[in-house]
């Protein structure tokens, strides 16, 4: 994710997004009753045992037709500094974000807004041991983890990439210098093209 790789070093947590599929999550928590906001706000602890169940439902039921092994499978976290050009992978077991959901303490954090009047924020948080592990956002149905850098089982290190060639490049450019043998057998213009220009 971008920017993210700078929050690791103040934090020591890793942010993961683990879905975006608000429909499905809202479609799961009409099914059991918290069909619109303010239950989900007075409802907290029913509302993250629902969302981190149905995440467990659908790694089980991906991982069945798709032959997954899920006791082996891992997810590997990609991070990202715009202002250091650094990247770095880490790498979390399955069941890191599948575990029980009982375990967390859920809340709606809530404001005061300049008047002096409360308010719900949008997001539900799931702590345990005062960190935050999860939050899941009511509108956009981001469900986000923030694993600690020492739960992850392998961490690479920091790294950068080879600068892109020239965006000036058009596809056919492209075509002639990734394909330069074909490309005379083909084309009037046999003459390559250098993609480092």
């Amino acid at each position: 994710m971008r920017e993210e790789l700078n929050s690791v070093d103040r934090s020591g947590y890793v942010y993961i997004e683990v879905s975006n599929a608000r429909a499905q999550f809202v479609h799961h928590l009409n099914k059991v009753g918290i069909d619109n906001i303010s239950q989900y706000q007075s409802r907290p602890r029913d509302t993250g045992i629902q969302i981190l169940d149905w995440i467990k439902r659908l790694h089980y039921v991906e991982g069945s037709e798709r032959r997954v092994d899920l006791e082996n499978s891992t997810y590997l976290v990609l991070l990202y500094s715009k202002k250091t050009c650094e990247f770095q992978l880490y790498q979390y077991r399955c069941d890191l974000f599948i575990a029980d959901a009982g375990q967390f303490n859920w809340s709606v954090p809530q404001y005061v807004d300049k008047d002096g009047n409360p308010h719900y924020r949008e997001h539900l948080c799931g702590e345990k041991n005062g960190i935050r592990y999860v939050q899941w956002f009511w509108a956009a149905g981001h469900l986000k983890f923030f694993p600690r850098v020492q739960d992850a089982i392998w961490t690479s290190d920091r790294f950068t990439l080879e600068p892109l060639p020239s965006t000036e490049l058009t596809i056919v450019d492209k075509a002639k210098a990734y394909f330069p043998e074909q490309w005379k057998h083909v084309c009037d213009d046999p003459e390559p093209i250098d993609l480092n220009r």
